[in-house]
């Protein structure tokens, strides 16, 4: 194994750095999905029937799925390089731990927020 990677499983993670990378990573991927996503669709083909005829289409459900997904990930382990040639191993670990819990919330994303909104309706 690589002695970077051994130098990443051995550094110790600080959990309060930990949350606050995954609850910014989910919000930044949040906010790709609810604002700009739907800003770039309505400044490149505006609110009349092209752009709701451009929005129905398959290609349209796959870019709204993987972009922010690209996104979130790209940056996540951007910054997990950018720590780890830093020799900040902890903070490191802690942008890899962010993007595998990315992956594993993404598929269950809708799931996620259906509860949240259920329970705020109360």
């Amino acid at each position: 194994m690589p002695s970077f990677l051994d130098n990443i499983f051995r550094a110790k993670t600080h959990w309060r750095h930990l949350l606050i990378r995954v609850l910014l990573l989910l919000i930044f991927v949040g906010l790709i999905i609810w604002v700009a996503l739907p800003l770039i669709y309505f400044a490149l083909f505006g609110s009349g029937s092209g752009g709701d005829r451009y929005y129905s289409t398959r290609i349209s459900y796959v870019i709204e799925a993987i972009v922010p997904l690209l996104f979130g990930l790209a940056t996540s382990i951007s910054y997990s390089f950018w720590h780890m040639q830093n020799a900040r191993f902890s903070k490191s670990k802690s942008y890899a731990i962010a993007a595998v819990i990315l992956l594993l919330i993404y598929p269950i994303r809708m799931v996620i927020i259906d509860a949240v909104i259920r329970l705020f309706q109360r």
